[in-house]
């Protein structure tokens, strides 16, 4: 049952319970006529106008016809609260009791993350929803919202898949539409059957919130057979529906004394391990280690602090060099594989830099790119975001995956191969400073993600134009105690990370600084001739670089991957850099 494909259908205007009633009628119109059709048909055709009519309001984006207004997401959909409150009791009360904060127009405007108890409904959940309030039907889903980047997915049980239906299901329960609630349910329980085991954990939270007892039962019961972590549902599930899984879990292995055999003793120090971790104390994880026999490896501890903690605890924990980042956990997913469910860049270039390896597979198959790719909405996957604002997080962690596969290693001259550079080390300083400078202006994601994991937070050359110019993030004092070989050191570590994980965006950098453009940055300084001969430059060296970096995304549609994350095109940002300066 792919949600992309779903088939337009068309469901009652009003509850289940008047839905018999509402058939009824049309047929006493046919008797009516004699047996006759006509009647039966001219309601029908009646009833479909209408549909298109109201629906029509709802995508009439012209402001004056609507009375009131509903934030999702931060977008305001503009609504008609007289056919809300037809189609729903929670809209008819809502409005009947408090007209919302004063929006666009002075018209009342209502936050979804205020008026929904729990849960989430999404901005094109909502709509859908609408949709459906409006019509009487129910719509195709929006592919960018209800299915995964995954070419080879079917649809039908990755995670945005049933992330919409959800979405859908809180909106039609605590809005109070039974008969999308009955459908969803039917929708959501196929789900179960199907679904990865960490999958069913959302379905497994909307059933608890919304007391769908039928579903809940199928959720437990799913999750008790499988062998989704104890620490896991513990984390994720509610308290009593974790209690009721592991009594699930011992009735499904039969008397308690069966059960194999768990040694206390190690699972308190695990916990006591996984304890500190949530508390970010790596030091007291290094205290617990060295009183005990555990080890981080007996524990699992880097599956769970990569699944888990913040990425600086990630990086301290790989830090103490003796956990095995490519080891497999009980159910034979890598360190690597949790950082892909979770899709956090730096935890992801962390362990790739540590040696994780980016090929193994799960016991289902499935790689750290398919899962991350399973993961992503088209809607992620391909926004778009203004030139030196930071690039979607998902779309990071596959293409960094996915250029680590097919990855060639860089011989130690290539760093260092431009003509401009001399022998000495204070130009090779100076050069890696302006490099990684210009990196965090045109690539501020990308960059980020080198420099912290290079432990390399700021540059010199251009620390106060970066500043005037907005750029994000703390610049860190220098350290006067670091020498210029330590800064070297540093930021080529930083340069190599930015060649080995985002080589287009390198590439763009390469073509800056061989046209020597830090004298092309300052556009605004010297002569009028002189500005107008470095605007000229600035053009010429940009077509280059837009050639170049067209070539390489032609490569890379080519072979079937995907192309650069970087923001937007070179051409589009630098002309955008050229009007601001």
């Amino acid at each position: 049952m792919g949600s992309s494909a779903e088939p337009s259908s068309s469901i009652s205007f009003t509850s289940t319970s008047n839905t018999s009633n509402w058939s009824i009628g049309i047929g006493q119109n046919t008797c009516a006529c004699g047996g006759s059709e006509t009647g039966s048909s001219y309601e029908i055709i009646s009833l479909s106008k209408l549909s298109n009519n109201l629906e029509q309001l709802l995508l009439d984006s012209s402001p004056e016809f609507s009375d009131a207004e509903i934030v999702v997401e931060g977008v305001s959909l503009g609504v008609h609260r007289c056919i809300l409150a037809a189609r729903s009791s929670f809209f008819r009360d809502l409005f009947r009791k408090e007209n919302g904060n004063c929006g666009k127009e002075g018209k009342p405007s209502y936050y979804m993350i205020d008026i929904l108890p729990y849960g989430k409904v999404g901005y094109e959940a909502f709509r859908t929803f609408l949709s459906y309030l409006y019509s009487g039907k129910l719509k195709h889903f929006p592919p960018e919202a209800s299915t995964c980047v995954d070419s080879l997915c079917s649809h039908d049980s990755c995670r945005p898949a049933i992330n919409f239906h959800v979405e859908l299901m809180y909106a039609s329960f605590v809005f109070q539409v039974p008969e999308l609630v009955s459908l969803f349910l039917r929708r959501l329980i196929s789900f179960v059957g199907k679904a990865l085991v960490e999958d069913v954990i959302p379905i497994l939270g909307v059933a608890f919130h919304c007391q769908l007892s039928e579903l809940l039962t199928h959720c437990v019961d799913r999750v008790a057979r499988s062998d989704l972590e104890s620490t896991c549902i513990e984390k994720e599930v509610p308290f009593e529906v974790a209690e009721s899984i592991k009594l699930s879990r011992l009735k499904c292995q039969g008397d308690e004394s069966k059960v194999l055999p768990v040694d206390p003793l190690h699972e308190k120090r695990k916990n006591r391990i996984y304890k500190a971790l949530d508390s970010d104390d790596v030091e007291l994880v290094k205290l617990l280690l060295n009183e005990s026999d555990i080890s981080l490896d007996g524990a699992y501890a880097l599956h769970y602090a990569v699944a888990y903690c913040d990425p600086k605890v990630v990086t301290e924990v790989l830090g103490l060099g003796v956990a095995n980042v490519n080891l497999r956990n009980t159910r034979g997913y890598t360190v690597l594989h949790i950082a892909a469910m979770r899709k956090e860049p730096s935890i992801i270039v962390s362990l790739l830099t540590k040696g994780a390896h980016v090929s193994e597979i799960t016991l289902d198959g499935q790689s750290a790119v398919s899962i991350c790719r399973r993961l992503t909405r088209p809607k992620e996957y391909h926004a778009k975001t203004e030139q030196g604002q930071e690039a979607n997080k998902d779309r990071v962690c596959i293409d960094v995956l996915e250029r680590e596969m097919r990855r060639n290693p860089m011989t130690g001259d290539a760093l260092f191969s431009s003509p401009m550079l001399a022998d000495d080390l204070p130009m090779k300083l100076l050069y890696l400073e302006n490099r990684v400078a210009f990196a965090r202006l045109l690539f501020p994601l990308e960059a980020k993600l080198a420099m912290e994991i290079a432990t390399a937070e700021t540059t010199a050359e251009f620390t106060d134009h970066l500043a005037s110019k907005g750029s994000s993030g703390n610049l860190r004092e220098v350290d006067l105690n670091e020498t210029p070989i330590m800064q070297k050191e540093r930021l080529s570590k930083t340069v190599e990370l930015g060649k080995r994980y985002f080589p287009h965006c390198s590439q763009v950098l390469d073509n800056f600084m061989e046209d020597d453009l830090p004298d092309l940055f300052f556009l605004e300084k010297g002569t009028p001739e002189e500005q107008k001969i470095k605007r000229r430059r600035f053009k010429e060296l940009k077509d280059d670089v837009q050639r170049a970096f067209n070539k390489d995304k032609a490569g890379l549609h080519c072979s079937g991957l995907s192309s650069s994350s970087s923001s937007t095109t070179f051409k589009d940002g630098a002309s955008v850099k050229a009007r601001n300066l």
